[in-house]
């Protein structure tokens, strides 16, 4: 079977670390993998180092351009979005000679902003996967192109076998009982490495994208109240800076004890996780927390908005252990509230929380989620409608 899988962006984030651990997934079934990327980056790299053919086709995300009521953003608006248009439909072309050409049996979109893959499987009858991984209208506040309902006509389409990553995803885009399905994320190969440090650093950890639908700047402004408190305590980043968070913090009065360390190894955010104090999760309907995920297997306490992905995650290990398995809250005023009980506690009462998390992820390892990917795709190549 041959599959080729489109990535959204060639920059390593939780969606495309998740590619990765399908990809390495299907070869291992002896599988023959291609991937469409939009241009160099991380995650071409990364390719070349395991040998996965790949080809670029510039292409952007189906959303609107983003209009902050800036003159700026009012001149380029309709400039952007004929770029948007004209590339993804030149996209579409290349895409269709390339997969005539290489006799693809299935197209793999991998997150819900990818809409080129599914009309071009349509046109050539080959099945597509789509895996959705965001709200994308929530949280991220993206304007789809077509709108959302013309979206989930889209994925209703038998042609088309959707993945959600989460139940909540599922339910959100009223995906199919009998014809879709929820795979959580596969986020680490092996439970030998799950591990625990008592000895942790004064710092809190914020790991994702910089954006105000990450929660950034609520996790920013959360830490200045903190440190007004506690002298001693620092606020750590992992992410690429962009103009709007780089002028925020630079007018805060704390910025000498906040470090910012930009797009790191997953063994260097590993070691983070594993010595921080907690891991802030403040995104806004998170689609997985892919993260969360990350910091449990690495001893981390996990402060986490109580919404999406998230919520589920945490609702989940509540379920299943009957205790929480990481803080939650709801308002800026309780975001501060568990940052100040973690300064306040000893770690030691945290140790039931953190080992209950660690039993609870034990079912979100690579092959637990390549398994169900890899039917999916069996089933999709054999019937090509559920």
């Amino acid at each position: 079977m041959k599959v080729l899988y489109i990535a959204h962006s060639a920059e390593m984030q939780g969606a495309g670390f998740a590619l990765l651990n399908i990809l390495q997934g299907m070869v291992e079934r002896n599988i023959n993998v291609y991937v469409v990327v939009p241009r160099e980056g991380r995650l071409t790299v990364i390719l070349k180092d395991m040998g996965i053919p790949f080809l670029i086709i510039p292409f952007f995300n189906a959303i609107y351009p983003r209009f902050d009521n800036t003159i700026r953003s009012f001149l380029l608006f309709i400039p952007r979005l004929f770029r948007t248009l004209l590339y993804n439909k030149l996209a579409e072309k290349r895409l269709h000679v390339f997969l005539k050409r290489r006799h693809i049996d299935i197209i793999h979109s991998n997150t819900g902003v990818i809409h080129f893959g599914a009309q071009v499987a349509s046109k050539l009858s080959i099945p597509h996967v789509w895996h959705i991984r965001e709200y994308q209208t929530v949280g991220l506040n993206y304007k789809i192109l077509g709108g959302l309902e013309h979206l989930k006509k889209e994925l209703s389409n038998s042609n088309n076998h959707v993945i959600a990553i989460t139940k909540g995803i599922f339910d959100f885009f009223h995906l199919k009982e009998n014809k879709d399905i929820v795979i959580y994320d596969g986020v680490f190969k092996t439970t030998d490495n799950i591990r625990l440090s008592k000895q942790k650093e004064n710092y809190f950890l914020f790991v994702g994208d910089l954006i105000r639908g990450k929660g950034i700047f609520s996790a920013l402004m959360a830490f200045e109240e903190i440190a007004k408190k506690n002298p001693g305590v620092e606020f750590w980043i992992v992410g690429n800076t962009n103009a709007d968070f780089a002028k925020r913090l630079e007018k805060s009065p704390f910025k000498f004890r906040i470090r910012m360390f930009g797009f790191c190894s997953h063994v260097k955010v590993y070691d983070l996780m594993y010595n921080a104090k907690a891991l802030l999760v403040p995104s806004y309907f998170e689609g997985f927390g892919f993260i969360v995920v990350e910091a449990m297997l690495n001893g981390c306490i996990v402060i986490g908005r109580n919404e999406a992905g998230v919520k589920e995650q945490f609702d989940n290990g509540l379920k299943y252990t009957g205790i929480e398995i990481g803080l939650r809250f709801e308002s800026q005023a309780e975001l501060i509230s568990r940052m100040q009980y973690v300064c306040d506690t000893s770690f030691d009462n945290f140790i039931p929380m953190i080992k209950a998390a660690q039993n609870v992820i034990q079912k979100y390892t690579v092959s637990q989620n390549v398994d169900p990917v890899s039917y999916t795709h069996l089933r999709a190549h054999e019937t090509g409608a559920y």
